[in-house]
């Protein structure tokens, strides 16, 4: 028995569009996968973020509670304050720091300890002036 030619056509049309129909349903179901992961890889990123500003503020926080702690050693507290200040830290702490601290000469058996050693006495702001 044949089949007449437009229930072929008909028959090849309804398989066209189930196939079309069945992969938009997985392109959908694939994009909202994909959108999840991206929520779920935004909040990350914010996540770490937050991390590393709170990092940077425990940090600067524990520099400026060793140069102020009077009951530290004067050469560690000169270590931090070079730290502080490299690290974009001011006002009254950066203040106390050029005035009381970076005045003071290190103890030459401290000198090879600090990591920061191209801050000299009397320099402030990158240039040495001289004490004469």
């Amino acid at each position: 028995m044949n089949t007449p030619e437009w229930v072929e056509v008909i028959l090849i049309i309804g398989s066209v569009t189930a196939a079309v129909t069945g992969i938009t349903a997985l392109i959908i179901k694939i994009m909202k996968g994909i959108r999840k992961l991206v929520k779920g890889c935004r909040w990350i990123v914010d996540s770490i973020k937050t991390l590393l500003e709170h990092s940077t503020e425990n940090h600067m926080d524990i520099l400026r509670l060793t140069v102020m702690n009077s009951e530290m050693p004067l050469s560690e507290r000169i270590i931090a304050g070079k730290r502080y200040l490299e690290a974009g830290g001011n006002g009254d702490v950066k203040h106390y720091i050029e005035d009381h601290l970076l005045p003071h000469d290190m103890p030459a058996n401290h000198q090879e300890f600090c990591p920061i050693s191209d801050v000299k006495k009397g320099d402030h702001n990158g240039t040495e002036e001289s004490k004469d």
